[in-house]
């Protein structure tokens, strides 16, 4: 087994590439020496740093999280787009992404729901 690295990316970010026999796999860094150091990484957990500086890499400074709770800390809320359904007149809102996808492809609505929308394409 060789390993190479550490490497880093353009966002500070550091990895190694290990290549055991014609198997070849690249690895966080943090996670490289939490591995190391004897502690078993389940799959689907990530390895931040405690105090996202991705340069410090002290065994201390660094936490087993599962995937999807990293993620959520890390995610902004959508933007919600408040409008009146058309066909039923009831108050709803929509992620502003979606109200702005349809709308460049010259949709009708936004609508409540799916059933508003069935209702007024038979409508038309």
């Amino acid at each position: 087994m060789k390993v190479y690295g550490p490497y880093k990316r353009k966002d500070n970010r550091e990895h190694v590439i290990i290549i055991d026999g014609s198997e070849r796999k690249t690895v966080s860094y943090p996670k490289y020496l939490l591995q190391q150091s004897g502690v078993n990484i389940p799959k689907g957990y990530d390895i931040p740093h405690k105090n996202e500086d991705p340069t410090d890499n002290r065994l201390e400074n660094l936490e087993i999280i599962e995937h999807s709770k990293h993620v959520s800390e890390h995610q902004t809320p959508a933007e919600m787009y408040k409008f009146t359904c058309p066909e039923c007149g009831k108050r709803a809102e929509i992620p502003l992404s979606r109200f702005r996808g349809n709308a460049k492809q010259n949709k009708a609505g936004p609508f409540c729901g799916r059933s508003c929308a069935g209702k007024y394409s038979k409508k038309i």
